[in-house]
């Protein structure tokens, strides 16, 4: 049995380097596997076209506390100090123990759901440039729901709100249908059936990271959600502020709930910005 030989530059160094191939290798072993240790050394093996066999156990020629890992017929060993080189390069999959997604871009710009006939959804653009802020709204209900029940409905329904069949092109290239509720419970029952739990941990995964990052670019609406009081949800504070844009018109309410989502948060982060001066200068007299 050979040592095994690692070259640098066979494993991604951030969240967008990586395949979605080995996305969805890392989502089955974090649904598999709960040890840290044993996910990041399984997927920078996974990740190298290999697969980790057992660990060894010091007979013979095989090192202590290493591993033997295969590809094909092929046996190699590994010590354990290459172990631990190989395995530091994956750190940035986790955040203490929780895996912390830091990816923008869209895994899976299109999904084909089905049997025999199958169909085709258009995702969002990366970081989700290209969503209204209604359908972020729509999302997030959804993700508190699953925050507050565990029930994976939640989940296949925001899969289900963001990808959709073809339309007319949008703006910015989007070539979604328009967002029509009454065809959403169809398009769930298909991702419930069809887009395997794999498939759903990465896309709740990647929009795991397009809200970390939009809570860093619009770091004012965020931070002025969460400093909510009282029995104030963030999420309430939220669509307070959106309705303090719409100066509480319920026409100029969707007409706000139909602009970009950025240019929501844009505009947004403005009037937070104005009324946090106006704030301080109240303060300083």
């Amino acid at each position: 049995m050979k040592p095994f030989a690692y070259k640098q530059g066979l494993l991604p160094k951030t969240w967008d380097q990586m395949t979605t191939i080995q996305l969805e290798q890392l989502a089955g072993l974090v649904m598999r596997y709960s040890n840290r240790s044993d996910i990041l050394v399984r997927a920078a093996f996974a990740f190298m076209g290999m697969r980790v066999c057992r660990p060894s156990n010091g007979m013979g020629k095989e090192p202590k506390n290493g591993y033997i890992v295969g590809k094909g017929f092929k046996r190699f060993f590994v010590t354990p100090l290459l172990v631990y080189f190989i395995t530091d390069a994956l750190e940035f999959i986790f955040n203490d123990n929780e895996v912390d997604p830091r990816r923008l871009a869209n895994p899976y710009p299109t999904i084909r759901l089905g049997l025999f006939r199958k169909q085709t959804l258009h995702g969002p653009a990366d970081g989700l440039a290209n969503i209204t802020l209604n359908e972020w709204i729509q999302v997030e209900l959804e993700r508190s729901a699953f925050n507050q029940t565990e029930k994976s409905k939640h989940l296949y329904r925001m899969a289900a709100i963001l990808w959709r069949p073809s339309g007319a092109k949008h703006p910015e290239g989007d070539e979604r249908k328009s967002n029509i509720l009454d065809e959403l419970p169809r398009r769930e029952r298909i991702m419930r059936r069809y887009l395997k739990p794999h498939r759903l941990k990465v896309i709740t995964w990647w929009y795991a990271g397009c809200l970390q990052y939009l809570s860093y670019k619009y770091d004012q609406v965020f931070f002025k959600a969460d400093d909510s009081s009282g029995n104030t949800s963030t999420f309430d504070s939220f669509m307070d502020m959106v309705n303090t844009m719409s100066q509480d018109d319920p026409a100029k309410i969707q007409q706000v709930r139909s602009l970009a989502l950025y240019d929501a948060l844009h505009n947004i982060q403005k009037i937070v910005i104005q009324q946090n001066e106006q704030k301080n200068g109240r303060n300083r007299v």
